[in-house]
């Protein structure tokens, strides 16, 4: 790169949202999936100053997670719209007959897992009370095999 692209001077009018003319090149550059080096040069300036900005700078920073941001709520949003065409076409898979995908759906809600068909209780008492017997088996499981989680419980052997 030509010394006369690395002498460029940010200066506050040039300022935008926090950022100079150059760094708000390079930040689209960067949101836009350009690498380090690609934005630096369509920017005119060193790669090393985008690397500092990204480090040492906290506008640059905090405007690049704001792109990135909006980038995902984009993204989300978009996906959320074609969620309705994938439901559609889903429904349609299984009104014909398409086992396999009624098959996923089933699994994707967690249906077909066990662990999913035994809610767990809505009461703080029943919830401790469970904890406490898992303890307890857990506690007798070593038991059995020699081990204690308990130094003072005799018979038991230091693991």
């Amino acid at each position: 790169m030509s010394s006369d692209k690395t002498a460029h001077i940010a200066t506050p009018e040039a300022s935008q949202g926090g950022l100079t003319a150059m760094q708000s090149e390079v930040m689209s550059a960067l949101l836009s999936g350009e690498t380090i080096k690609a934005a630096a040069e369509l920017a005119g300036v060193d790669r090393s100053t985008v690397h500092r900005w990204l480090r040492d700078d906290w506008h640059f920073q905090a405007a690049r997670n704001r792109g990135i941001e909006a980038i995902q709520t984009a993204t989300i949003t978009g996906l959320q719209a074609l969620a309705q065409s994938a439901l559609e076409v889903i429904q349609k898979a299984i009104s014909d007959g398409d086992q396999q995908t009624a098959i996923n759906v089933l699994k994707g809600v967690g249906l077909l897992s066990r662990h999913q068909l035994t809610p767990r209780s809505g009461n703080p008492d029943v919830l401790r009370e469970e904890s406490e017997v898992r303890s307890r088996e857990a506690a007798s499981n070593l038991k059995i095999r020699g081990w204690s989680i308990f130094p003072h419980e005799s018979g038991a052997q230091e693991p």
